[in-house]
């Protein structure tokens, strides 16, 4: 097994095969326990190399992407789906100016790229990402959709959307609580002159009570393929399979043929980012 982790214990990249003996999830967690046991002694040491993710300044050619998010944790996850890119990710922490456009109530469609657009307007030498998201449940005709950062109310957190969601659901038995992950991404070139749109989606069935400590509704988000929730197993094992995965997929393809054209290397001063 492979195992690239951080000095602060988070998982850059895991690889590995079970050859012909499959193996259960708790010998997989074992197996990364032991990895990162053996990982820490060596971000320990002394090293004359600096770390991979440093921030340092950008050189001038070097491409620049800022997330049009202000979810910390969800800018966290699509800056490790696009680990390999190779330009520097910046997001709206870096820019304390920017302000979003309000999401719409009616299509990830009309969200994502609008706010992808008014971040690739407001600093035109940088490319922009963004994306919209949210949980589709059957048994709720397809609610809460787009509104799901905002199912129960503006003022409820994770915690308390899961808890709307369990008590909206209450009764239903498991055949009818399935649901899936939508997340549109929207790619802008600088200045917004043009944009692209990758789609992803992923099936699941939503528990009674929640498991794990995952941000959004991935405590309640049962993936029978992992046998577990989104919430429950590694960060590499749900950005293997997660709606926003498939869809940063082909973002990573659109981007990849935009810096082969040259996008993105030309524009302003930027702050450091971190290299990806």
């Amino acid at each position: 097994m492979n195992v690239v982790m951080t000095g602060a214990g988070a998982f850059v990249e895991v690889q590995g095969t079970a050859e012909q003996t499959p193996f259960s999830k708790e010998r997989l967690d074992e197996l990364l326990a032991l990895a990162g046991a053996g990982i820490a002694p060596a971000h320990r040491a002394p090293s004359t190399a600096p770390a991979r993710r440093v921030a340092r300044p950008p050189s001038p050619s070097e491409p620049r992407l800022v997330l049009a998010t202000a979810n910390r944790a969800k800018a966290r996850e699509m800056a490790a789906l696009l680990a390999g890119v190779g330009v520097r990710i910046l997001d709206l922490a870096d820019f304390p100016g920017v302000t979003l456009p309000p999401e719409g109530e009616t299509s990830y469609a009309d969200n994502a790229p609008g706010k992808a657009r008014a971040v690739g307007r407001g600093h035109r030498g940088f490319l922009s990402l963004a994306d919209d998201s949210g949980i589709e449940v059957d048994a709720l005709g397809g609610r809460p959709g787009v509104r799901s950062a905002r199912f129960g109310g503006e003022d409820l957190d994770d915690a308390g959307r899961n808890v709307e969601m369990l008590r909206v659901l209450d009764g239903v038995p498991p055949e009818r609580r399935t649901a899936r992950y939508r997340a549109l991404i929207a790619l802008s070139e600088p200045g917004g002159r043009r944009q692209a749109v990758t789609e992803g989606v992923v099936e699941g069935i939503l528990l009674t009570a929640p498991a794990g400590g995952g941000f959004g509704y991935d405590p309640l988000f049962f993936y029978p393929p992992l046998d577990a929730t989104f919430a429950e197993v590694p960060a590499a094992a749900k950005h293997a399979v997660s709606h926003r995965a498939l869809a940063m997929a082909g973002a990573r393809l659109i981007l990849a043929e935009w810096l082969r054209r040259g996008e993105g290397r030309r524009g302003r001063r930027a702050p450091p980012g971190i290299l990806v």
